[in-house]
């Protein structure tokens, strides 16, 4: 049998898990006891030299970089993306996400490059553009972008400018394929998820060519289509 007591959760241990102090079988319960090893710890940090103001200012940044994964986590639950996935695979997406913030006017990507990465926007506009350079659509908070491309390797589609200041979570192929492949749940997941979000366009696209068929003439809405192909 062993009694245990709660502690507060020591700097260098995981959020989520309750550490324990352990009073081996046998052993009648001692109050002072458990309480010599619960001290240990601050005698231990006194022995390091390290404040207990340091220790304070070191416990907030801990359970505010917390609270910070706990948001970040939302965000990805609502991206199509990652749909269905446990707080354990959120946790392994979220150690290959890089912060990465833009300035107004400036190019997240253009229209032709290669495929290597995901963007999801946190904060600011973006705008999607053509060869033209005239604006086709928006994307705001949480909006996710070049997913598509990074997994059939198709280039660019159209370029994303910021409209203003913005910050994104980005995340390279490598190290989205390289969680694949040691996670067969989760690439699973994120394989339907992908499908998914194809088969979703494609029924968008075939609702589109329809209301073309019902406004136009016979023949005259191919003309358009393949006009509008020419122009790009």
């Amino acid at each position: 049998m062993y009694y245990f007591i709660r502690q507060e959760v020591p700097r260098d241990e995981s959020p989520f898990i309750t550490p324990r102090v352990r009073v081996h079988a046998g052993t009648p319960y001692n109050r002072s006891i458990v309480m010599d090893q619960i001290k240990r710890s601050g005698q231990d940090r006194r022995e390091q030299n390290e404040s207990v103001e340091q220790d304070n200012r070191n416990d907030n940044d801990r359970r505010e970089t917390i609270h910070h994964h706990f948001r970040l986590v939302e965000v990805l639950e609502k991206i199509p993306l990652f749909k269905g996935l446990g707080l354990h695979q959120f946790k392994k997406i979220l150690t290959i996400c890089a912060k990465r913030t833009m300035l107004k006017d400036e190019a997240l990507f253009h229209m032709g490059e290669e495929s290597f990465e995901i963007f999801i926007l946190l904060k600011g506009i973006l705008k999607v553009t053509f060869e033209n350079d005239k604006e086709f659509s928006r994307i705001t908070p949480i909006g996710i972008v070049g997913e598509m491309g990074v997994f059939t390797g198709d280039h660019r589609s159209a370029s994303i400018i910021a409209i203003t200041d913005s910050l994104l979570l980005s995340i390279h192929k490598s190290e989205l394929m390289r969680v694949l492949r040691t996670d067969a749940d989760l690439s699973i997941h994120i394989l339907m998820n992908v499908i998914n979000d194809l088969s979703d366009k494609i029924r968008r696209d075939n609702r589109i060519m329809e209301d073309l068929r019902q406004v136009c003439p016979p023949g005259q809405w191919i003309q358009i289509i393949t006009e509008a192909a020419n122009t790009e």
